[in-house]
């Protein structure tokens, strides 16, 4: 589940999600497991209570409170440039997924807006979208994550070689 992450060895560790503070729970991953759900449910404020009685979570907010709440793996906020690259990708999804309820989101839908895009733009896309769907998934809000199961891109990279009049 989101704000678990391995200590030391086999430790295991909670980050509270508006400090930032990690607290130890121990050896036992079961145990840290469903703590760290509970800690999730009691701390991170819920997107709409309508919704989560519904079960229709739209995207557009689900996301934007992913990106208000996103922080580094050490708890300290994001860069400002980090935040800038991550509002330009995370408002292409949102204008094109507007009315969609997370559950709503297709592996088609996703492979169809990520071979919109280039490369690069592509990857760090899915990155995001992996992360805000498997947030979604720990909190039960949608069965799968789409964007986990799109493939990489990988660029072609172009070599010149080199030529006697280049060596000389």
């Amino acid at each position: 589940p989101a704000n678990l992450y391995r200590g030391d060895g086999n430790t295991w560790r909670y980050r509270h999600p508006v400090t930032g503070k990690f607290h130890a729970m121990g050896i036992d991953k079961a145990k840290a497991v469903a703590a760290a759900r509970k800690l999730n449910d009691l701390l991170t404020p819920e997107v709409d209570l309508v919704s989560k009685v519904s079960g229709n979570v739209k995207f557009v907010e689900f996301s934007e409170q992913w990106f208000q709440n996103k922080r580094r793996k050490d708890g300290k906020p994001i860069s400002k440039n980090t935040k800038d690259l991550y509002r330009f990708y995370l408002t292409l999804c949102q204008e094109k997924w507007k009315n969609l309820s997370l559950d709503a989101i297709t592996l088609l839908m996703v492979n169809q807006h990520l071979d919109s895009l280039s490369v690069v733009p592509s990857n760090q896309t899915r990155s995001i979208l992996t992360e805000i769907f498997d947030l979604a998934m720990s909190k039960g809000l949608c069965p799968d994550n789409p964007a986990r199961l799109t493939q990489r891109k990988y660029p072609n990279k172009i070599r010149k070689r080199h030529t006697l009049e280049g060596l000389q």
